[in-house]
């Protein structure tokens, strides 16, 4: 990296030897020889799956990665080769390493890494067991899931030296499988980084242009609050607190800040108060292009604070989410065949869905369809196709509509088997119970989908046509 300083976003390896002390109380010479060969290994495989070992820290290591998914691999894939390593040994001088993943800022300078993405990786590895993975929650979104991978969901977690709270997630090789096998491209072959098969959002700071020190907890309580809501959303991953909060009180040029942590779209707003009236206007904003995907203003009566917090917070996550959906079905649809990814098929695949016509449904089937041959627990891909099947047999435009209903009911279940913490394929399992008359089943999904996306309207809708016809309380 040479003198120059860096700040970037990163996916950040924090690995550490569990009980070192105790290794170099056995025999203090013995331990050093085993920790340095220990972390020479994992930084070999390290390298092998396209990471960068920047540095060892007494008994820490830490790396570098452009993808989640390379650091999963390696983790893992190191892991299990040194607990056969580990297992061979004739006394009990046995590193083993507990491993942290995180997605975060962090700052390169003379092959050195810090910041709030190293520290967060160490706080994660923190919570592994001796042996094991724990992986950041905005890491865990980004891993396709299609590798084969079991989590184990550690809920949010206070972590010290973080204001809020933090998703983690533990992570292994699921049973019967093997680790994938490193990408063949070298680094400097690679294509340019992407945090994600998914697109990315940062939500900035909301810019007090009130005058009124007091209207700055409302505008930070506003922008966390949008981030929060829009997490909830697995379309698209969204930029952490931490990071994007790092511009509040500068001036911005929005494609360098896109450039910076590697985002494709940019919300920003702001706030303006005047006696007891308060005006919020908010944009989304392609960052590629510096088009305007969506934009609104919000003016209301500033009386309760917290309470209008709520509302317009919510208003602003409700509407981003389907314009930010919508944007992504465009830039999909130019796109040529030949290019089209998982991610790109399924938003194809929702463009047509919109339209409702019956050659669409066919289109959005026939697009979901090609996302799952490339992925198949793509569960966007799972939910669109089980959506687009209710519609085909609400309507009657097959023949045999049992062979469609067990088909939406099988691509419904596929996604939630995949990922249970997926709101909207927990709204569309609901809405495919309901099409099945499964009306109490139908509700439990919808109250599962609100729990984990109080957001979520689609939810809402078909949790009140299943009270209808199920003509049942609340």
């Amino acid at each position: 990296m040479g003198n120059a300083l860096s700040r970037k976003l990163a996916v950040i390896l924090h690995a550490d030897v569990v009980s070192s002390t105790r290794l170099v109380h056995l025999d203090e010479t013995l331990a050093h020889e085993r920790i340095r060969d220990t972390f020479q290994r994992f930084s070999d495989t390290i390298r092998l799956y396209n990471g960068v070992a920047h540095e060892v820290r007494g008994d820490a290591l830490v790396a570098e990665f452009h993808m989640a998914s390379d650091a999963v691999n390696a983790s893992l894939a190191f892991q299990i080769a040194n607990a056969a390593y580990v297992s061979e040994l004739a006394d009990d001088v046995r590193p083993i390493l507990r491993v942290g993943i995180s997605i975060g800022e962090v700052v390169v300078a003379d092959n050195t890494v810090t910041g709030d993405g190293v520290v967060l990786a160490q706080r994660l590895e923190q919570l592994a067991e001796p042996g094991g993975v724990v992986i950041h929650g905005a890491a865990y979104e980004t891993v396709p899931k299609r590798l084969p991978f079991d989590y184990e969901d550690l809920g949010d977690l206070a972590l010290k030296g973080f204001d809020g709270l933090v998703r983690a997630f533990a992570v292994k090789l699921r049973p019967g499988t093997t680790i994938p096998q490193p990408d063949s491209q070298s680094q400097g072959d690679r294509r340019a980084p992407d945090l994600s098969d998914k697109p990315t959002i940062a939500v900035l700071p909301f810019t007090n242009m009130s005058g009124d020190p007091e209207q700055e907890y409302f505008a930070d309580g506003i922008s966390e609050d949008i981030i929060t809501g829009l997490s909830r959303f697995h379309w698209f991953f969204v930029i952490a607190r931490n990071s994007s909060f790092s511009y509040k009180n500068s001036s911005v040029d929005l494609a360098q800040v896109a450039r910076e942590l590697g985002v494709q779209y940019v919300l920003e707003g702001s706030v303006r108060k005047s006696g007891t009236r308060v005006r919020i206007g908010a944009q989304l904003i392609d960052a590629k292009t510096g088009r305007h995907v969506w934009a609104e203003r919000y003016d209301r009566n500033l009386n309760d604070i917290f309470a209008l917090q709520d509302e317009i917070s919510e208003a602003i996550t409700t509407t981003v989410a389907p314009a930010f959906i919508s944007a992504e079905a465009r830039r999909a649809e130019r796109k040529g065949p030949e290019n089209l990814d998982a991610w790109d098929c399924a938003m194809r695949g929702n463009w047509h869905l919109s339209r409702r016509g019956k050659d669409d449904l066919a289109e959005a089937r026939r697009y979901f369809e090609k996302a799952l041959q490339l992925d198949q627990r793509n569960t966007t891909a799972l939910s669109g196709l089980a959506f687009a099947l209710c519609w085909v047999n609400i309507f009657g435009w097959e023949d045999d509509l049992d062979a469609v209903r067990t088909r939406a009911y099988d691509a419904a279940k596929q996604a939630v088997s995949y990922d249970d913490s997926d709101a909207w394929a927990h709204a569309i399992l609901g809405w495919v119970r309901f099409t099945r008359h499964e009306l109490d089943a139908a509700v439990a999904e919808c109250l599962r989908a609100l729990e984990l996306n109080p957001s979520l309207a689609l939810a809402e809708s078909i949790l009140s046509i299943s009270y209808s016809w199920r003509g049942g309380q609340r």
